[in-house]
């Protein structure tokens, strides 16, 4: 919860959706911000697919006439803490209707490029196969806003 805090400074209301967990997770968390009002767990009895699960999160979220809506999976992790600020320096300079991350492999320092208009080479894919493989079970994405 601290790097919450330091990641979004002002109050800011956060929408946990739960997808049909089998873990009762859901259920964990709910009862942990049970008495925060700015966290909201949604709790949905069947796993109905990441985007519907998004959708359920932004349909709520839309409720609060909200400034911006970030969309995240459950593997995010931050590793700014000035995230929001970053964000809205992007917009100030450029406005947006959506804004998508820049997801790198921290051990490997491999990009996933939306931008790549040319398919992959066998060697760059081993590339990334080799450097990934060290790392076999480490399936968190971290997220860097660039300005």
């Amino acid at each position: 919860m601290t790097i919450l805090c330091s990641i979004f400074p002002e109050k800011k209301r956060i929408i946990i959706v739960d997808n049909g967990s089998p873990n009762g997770s859901g259920e964990v968390l709910e009862e942990k911000y049970r008495k925060n009002d700015f966290i909201e767990v949604i709790i949905s009895s069947v796993n109905l697919g990441f985007a519907k699960g998004m959708n359920i999160g932004y349909q709520r979220a839309k409720k609060y006439d909200a400034e911006n809506i970030i969309l995240l999976n459950n593997d995010i992790e931050f590793i700014q803490e000035n995230f929001i600020s970053l964000v809205k320096e992007s917009y100030a300079r450029q406005p947006f209707a959506v804004l998508g991350p820049d997801v790198v492999v921290p051990e490997t320092h491999q990009h996933q490029n939306p931008k790549k208009t040319t398919e992959y080479s066998l060697a760059e894919v081993q590339n990334i196969h080799d450097k990934n493989q060290k790392n076999m079970g480490f399936t968190r994405l971290f997220i860097q806003v660039t300005s």
